[in-house]
């Protein structure tokens, strides 16, 4: 393995504030020059605690994150970042996700494309005490500033989640729903259930012949409770004021950011402009009009995308608490927003919603305590495929054809799983579960999908999942976001959020400023799939007051002391479990570094449609940073002689993940290199 450390006396200038307004530091030739980057091989599976006092030396020294709001940063205390600015550039690389394990961790850690992000800040980090990786790098920056202000895990995910519907506001916001995973430092863990609902007026039928109203318009907004699941989760374990968690995401939004380039790509992207234009509020917020009213893209790093609205709300909300929007002040005007726009929400809708709690589902792989989330998530789907895996001696890929094959079967035994999952309700209303989470969560039934796994080929997609198969479940997450926190008394949140697609369902409200979600695309409607080609379920039809099947799978691991391991968890629609499931079996059954369990080249299958989904795309969204995740051309051959069907093409999930060495207790975050994340931490 290799791994990329700064010079720990280099000195960084910061230039002059530049025209634009934005908080982009000035690369100096000078600072430049002197900023050294020392490779080293490593043979084990952890830095050295020599690189660990190396790396906070280093980090000890640096700059808050350009473009965060000012009232986040501690002075005097770590808030990593580095470089800033354009004129950092990267040259190209190429990871493949097979070979020798060592050979491929080694290109990945030494490839500045993938260790360090646009402005050169790293995509892995290691501290003792407080640590967030976020796919957005002033996120982190905002999580960390609150830990180190004496706050706890749940305190920093509160900003960090903030923060993030401003900073990634095609990914997620408090328009849209999340999963919150908290363990408490005794190892007791529950679950904050804020998914979206189904409007009261909802019927099974109301997308029937007409996919894209469930995507696009204000149909295809369920009720929205991100905001109400922060508040409860801070109200149950927070330990900041309420107010100071708000305020760093509602000065981001007043004062705009620097344009990332993965949102820059995001809105360059032709058909998203044209879905845009047919929505003036949110047009006018991300784009800007030329002397000739076209409407371009804001420049990289160029300050824009301010909400003046939603800076408002948040103001609002961190005087008051989340109810000015669910039943205060802002209530009235969001629903004739939604209405307007051919909505079904009322007024009741929103008063009447509220996230639950709920307990933990527990199972073990590799002689490690696994904790995920319950449904109407998929964590239960995850830990069968785990399961499978465990059973091999080389589960994964880069290491050969076979176990390359064997990852695929595991992955549609999985969904084949999924497919009958749904909302069980408060009390089982909706639908009764025990019977296929009994069997999903015992090792036994991992082990009868496995021996049905054939080495040779492959098999019809209508046997996997033995009695849970997709013919039994059938009678005739984009815009999404994922962070992880652990703070120095080992509470760790892992938190997905979503609002569905990108932008969800560009309904911005301009009362409110809210931008809403499209998530009733995520229940299923007869005879007609999903925006993710996800077939329909019967246990996944809508029902008013239901909640949608979510790919969403915050997960932690434990060692069988208690002590905690892993957090780790990923955006994008139903490649969430399959990214969070390579990267668990990377990380605790190979021993990677985080960075390599989340960059290396990932494969994807959903059983329908019968394909899978190898992964071959170029992140060059950055001139001089470009990035290739290519799966190798041996491992595509040998599932092609094994008869799957095998299609290159973006996997679309990022994924985070911080791991603690058993035996120094120093925690490795990473960020996935796919998106513009960086950890932060001290």
């Amino acid at each position: 393995m290799a791994a990329l450390l700064a010079d720990s006396n280099s000195e960084i200038e910061l230039g002059e504030r530049p025209a634009n307004g934005s908080h982009i530091p000035e690369v100096t030739s000078e600072s430049h020059t002197s900023f050294n980057h020392v490779s080293t091989v490593l043979g084990d599976a952890f830095y050295t605690q020599q690189r660990n006092k190396e790396r906070l030396q280093h980090y000890l020294t640096q700059v808050p994150h350009p473009g965060c709001p000012a009232s986040s940063v501690v002075l005097g205390v770590v808030c990593i970042t580095l470089l800033a600015a354009i004129a950092v550039r990267f040259p190209s690389s190429h990871i493949s996700s097979s070979g020798n394990t060592a050979a491929s961790a080694t290109d990945l850690l030494t490839s500045d494309a993938y260790a360090y992000d646009y402005r050169g800040r790293p995509r892995s980090l290691t501290v003792s005490a407080g640590l967030v990786s976020a796919d957005n790098g002033c996120c982190s920056d905002v999580g960390s500033a609150e830990l180190q202000q004496g706050g706890n895990a749940v305190d920093a995910a509160v900003a960090v989640a903030l923060c993030l519907g401003v900073a990634s506001p095609s990914s997620s916001g408090i328009g849209g729903g999340s999963f919150i995973l908290i363990r408490q430092p005794n190892g007791s863990a529950e679950v904050i259930d804020a998914r979206e609902i189904a409007p009261a007026a909802a019927t099974e039928d109301m997308f029937a012949g007409r996919p894209q109203a469930a995507l696009d318009g204000g149909l295809g907004i369920a009720v929205p409770l991100e905001l109400r699941g922060l508040g409860l989760a801070h109200q149950r374990h927070g330990s900041r004021p309420w107010a100071e968690l708000v305020r760093p995401a509602a000065t981001l939004a007043r004062s705009g950011f620097p344009l990332t380039p993965y949102l820059h790509n995001v809105l360059s992207d032709q058909g998203m402009k044209e879905k845009i234009s047919g929505y003036p509020q949110l047009r006018q917020a991300y784009y800007k009009e030329g002397p000739t009213g076209v409407w371009n893209v804001p420049d990289i790093n160029e300050t824009c995308c301010t909400r003046v609205r939603l800076a408002d709300l948040l103001d609002d909300v961190a005087t008051s608490g989340p109810d000015v929007l669910y039943n205060g002040s802002y209530t009235k005007g969001l629903v004739e927003d939604i209405q307007q726009a051919g909505g079904i929400i009322t007024v009741q809708d929103l008063q009447d919603a509220q996230p639950t709690v709920k307990a933990a589902i527990t199972s073990q792989v590799w002689g490690l305590d696994v904790i995920t989330v319950p449904p109407p998530s998929s964590g239960a789907v995850l830990v069968a495929a785990l399961h499978i895996l465990q059973g091999y001696p080389l589960p994964m890929v880069g290491s050969g054809e076979l176990a390359v094959h064997h990852v695929v079967e595991a992955m549609k035994n999985a969904f084949a799983l999924r497919s009958h999952l749904g909302d069980p309700g408060s009390d089982g209303q909706f639908l009764n579960l025990m019977s296929l989470l009994e069997d999903t969560l015992s090792p036994d039934f991992g082990d009868l999908l496995r021996s049905e796994i054939e080495d040779g080929h492959t098999r019809n997609w209508t046997v996997y999942g033995a009695q849970w198969n997709v013919t039994a479940a059938n009678p005739d997450d984009d815009g999404t976001t994922h962070f992880c926190i652990v703070d120095s008394n080992r509470m760790a949140v892992s938190m997905t959020s979503t609002i569905n697609t990108g932008f969800g369902s560009k309904v911005l409200s301009g009362t409110s400023g809210v931008l809403l979600n499209n998530d009733m695309d995520d229940f299923s409607t007869a005879q007609q799939a999903n925006t993710y080609g996800l077939e329909p379920s019967q246990a996944n039809f809508i029902v008013p007051g239901k909640k949608p099947l979510s790919s969403m799978s915050p997960t932690m691991l434990m060692d069988s002391s208690g002590q905690l391991r892993v957090v780790v968890g990923a955006s994008g629609g139903p490649r969430i479990i399959t990214s969070v499931l390579q990267a668990i079996v990377r990380m605790v059954a190979y021993g990677w570094e985080p960075l390599q369990a989340v960059g290396v080249a990932r494969l994807h299958h959903q059983l329908l449609p019968n394909s899978v989904t190898v992964e071959d795309k170029t992140r060059d969204w950055v001139p001089g940073q470009s990035a290739n995740f290519t799966v190798s051309e041996p491992d595509i051959a040998g599932l092609l002689q094994r008869g799957h069907n095998v299609t290159p093409g973006d996997v679309g999930a990022n994924c985070q993940a911080i791991l603690i060495d058993p035996d120094t207790l120093m925690m490795t975050g990473a960020s996935d290199p796919r998106k513009d994340g960086a950890p932060a931490g001290y």
